[in-house]
């Protein structure tokens, strides 16, 4: 397991002082480049080795949002590797050791020369080590699509939201769905499901429905292919 500690900065929540859905995701993503920076698996030595970890779905449950000024753990650990795939948990504690945000994550391991899923080696799957998986209610990675959707105003990639490895940030999707919803939805659960990498200047158009309490968002390209969807619950 691997942990780091933090106390919520202003830049990091809303008007009602609670930390932003964004921050809570970049906190989780900050927490599993420290832990794979500080085993040796840095961003250089992966651009060097060509390969690179793509996040292919997240379910992110909310017991409750952090608030200002609150000192807080960030946790991560992995439970799992399977062919191409490695399985990994989050979560936030608040003072008192209690988790306040618990999550799920499959990534898929990629060859960036042939741009398809490398089998995970046994000595990396090692370095990462594999611990018991949280308490929590795994969801599939598959998200329904719903039939009927609202198409809403197109969106510009910008440089602001790209990362090292040339793509749209795994946080700004979410950003950008949420973006779609209404700003008061009370959100206990994210899920996100990721199929093709938006980059620089690609257009991005919204689709939403809100269908049983659940608001969902598929993010299109031009050609109406999917992007991501992502559920908040």
């Amino acid at each position: 397991m691997y942990t780091f500690k933090s106390r919520v900065r202003y830049s990091e929540v809303d008007s009602n002082c609670l930390m932003k859905l964004s921050s809570i995701v970049n906190y989780m993503q900050d927490c599993s480049n420290f832990h794979s920076q500080d085993i040796g698996i840095t961003v250089d030595s992966m651009k060097k080795e060509k390969k690179a970890w793509y996040l292919t779905s997240w379910q992110i449950e909310i017991i409750r949002r952090p608030e200002l000024f609150e000192h807080i753990t960030i946790g991560t650990l992995a439970y799992g590797f399977d062919a191409f795939f490695g399985y990994r948990n989050f979560f936030i504690k608040d003072e008192k050791d209690n988790i306040i945000v618990k999550a799920n994550s499959i990534w898929v391991y990629m060859d960036l020369n042939t741009m398809r899923p490398y089998r995970i080696d046994n000595e990396t799957a090692q370095r990462f080590g594999i611990e018991d998986k949280l308490d929590m209610n795994y969801e599939s990675r598959k998200i329904k699509r719903p039939e009927v959707l609202d198409k809403r105003d197109e969106i510009r990639v910008t440089y602001e939201q790209i990362d090292t490895n040339g793509h749209m940030n795994n946080e700004q999707y979410i950003s950008v769905a949420y973006s779609q919803i209404p700003y008061d939805t009370q959100v206990k659960t994210i899920r996100a499901e990721y199929k093709i990498s938006a980059k620089l200047d690609d257009i991005i158009v919204p689709y939403v429905v809100h269908e049983n309490d659940v608001w969902t968002v598929e993010l299109r390209n031009l050609e109406n292919k999917l992007y991501a969807i992502v559920q908040f619950l």
